[in-house]
Order: C-alpha cells, then sequence, then structure tokens
C-alpha cells in the first residue's frame, strides 16, 4: 500500500506505537536480564532518526512556504533531545520507569482525543473509548507518582499496563480508522402531500367571488 497522503501515514505509525508499546513490555516484564540502556540508547536513536527525516521532509515538501508548517523546528528538538539522550543514558536508565509512565498518559491522552472524535460523528462506543481513557490516565499518574515501597513490583506493574495499553490501543487505533469518519447521516422528514382540492383555485372560484 502506497502511503500517499497524511491520514494513512499517521494510521500507519498509530498502529505501530501499540505494538512497540507490547514488545518493550513483553521483554522487559519476562527477562529479568535486560538492560534498560539498550532501550534508552534505542529511544535516542529513534529520537534523532525521526527528527531527520522531519527536517529532510521539511524541506523537500518546501514546507517553509507554509508559515504554520513547524516540522523543522519539532525535527530539531527530536535531534536534540535524542542526542541528550544518548549523551546520559545512565540517567535515562535509571529513570526509564518514569519515561514509560509519560509515555501511557501521552497515549491515554489519544485516547481521550478519539472519544471525542467518536462523540463528533454520533458513535454511541465514545462513552467506553472515554471510560478506558479515563482509566489509564489515572494508571499513569499511579506509576509517576510511585506509590510502591518495592522498586521491582513499580517496575512490574509499570510494564504490565505498558502491554495492556499496548493491546487496548491497536484494537481502539483499528477500530478508529474504520469507524471515526462515518457520520450519521441524519434522516431528511418526509413533506406531507397537499392537498390539491382544497389548495388549487380555478376560473369558476374566482368568479363566484
Amino acid at each position: 500500500m502506497k502511503l500517499t497522503n497524511s491520514p494513512e501515514r499517521n494510521a500507519v505509525m498509530m498502529i505501530l506505537l501499540p505494538i512497540v508499546y507490547i514488545i518493550v513490555g513483553a521483554i522487559l516484564l519476562f527477562d529479568n536480564g535486560i538492560n534498560t540502556k539498550v532501550f534508552a540508547s534505542l529511544l535516542g536513536v529513534g529520537l534523532v532518526i525521526t527528527g531527520a527525516a522531519m527536517v529532510i521532509k521539511y524541506f523537500l515538501s518546501k514546507s517553509y512556504l507554509n508559515y504554520s508548517s513547524y516540522g523543522f523546528t519539532g525535527g530539531v528538538l527530536l535531534v536534540f533531545l535524542g542526542i541528550i539522550i544518548m549523551t546520559r543514558v545512565n540517567d535515562v536508565a535509571s529513570g526509564f520507569t518514569v519515561c514509560l509512565g509519560i509515555g501511557i498518559m501521552l497515549t491515554s491522552v489519544i485516547k481521550l482525543q478519539n472519544a471525542i472524535q467518536l462523540l463528533s460523528v454520533g458513535n454511541r462506543t465514545w462513552i467506553a473509548v472515554m471510560s478506558v481513557a479515563v482509566a489509564f490516565i489515572a494508571m499513569s499518574f499511579l506509576i509517576l507518582i510511585n506509590p510502591f515501597r518495592d522498586r521491582s513490583v513499580w517496575e512490574k506493574f509499570t510494564y504490565v499496563m505498558l502491554i495492556i495499553d499496548g493491546a487496548v490501543g491497536l484494537f481502539l487505533n483499528i477500530y478508529m480508522y474504520f469507524n471515526a469518519g462515518r457520520k450519521k447521516t441524519p434522516r431528511t422528514p418526509v413533506k406531507p402531500k397537499e392537498d390539491k382540492k382544497n389548495t388549487d383555485i380555478t376560473p369558476l372560484d374566482i368568479d363566484k367571488d
């Protein structure tokens, strides 16, 4: 499939992101020997590549002619952020669970927006999506606040929530792709037929007056 427009590209990205959540969460949960430095380094490299791609696209598509386009700014910021992460891998690795909590919060806000989009097109499932979004926002706050006494419990809880968020997000994004744009067409009221006997005026009626 050739992705010629931004909605299709966005749909692919929104499907890939929860898959990454599921993979990362499963690896961290079931492989205790994995080093979080690896994921911190991959995060930094990914941000640099993404930022560089945004900058290149900005010039190739001549987006600088559009004053409302900030692809260059966003790309440069991502590159700088990726470089900082790669130079401070140890610090990022020690707080990697917090990074995952922030990621869950971001995708939870996206679910919140999905609920609003479903509401705007008259889809009744918006209530369920809104409830799920609020629940995940609460879980992300719980991860960031960290009320757990044992660090291992906190980390495992985060990894499980990451997998669940990825699974729910994958299902929801596919559902949104096929249903969010379908707006209910209101029924056109049928106009009652006029009684021609009462409305039509004949020449004889005029003569009678």
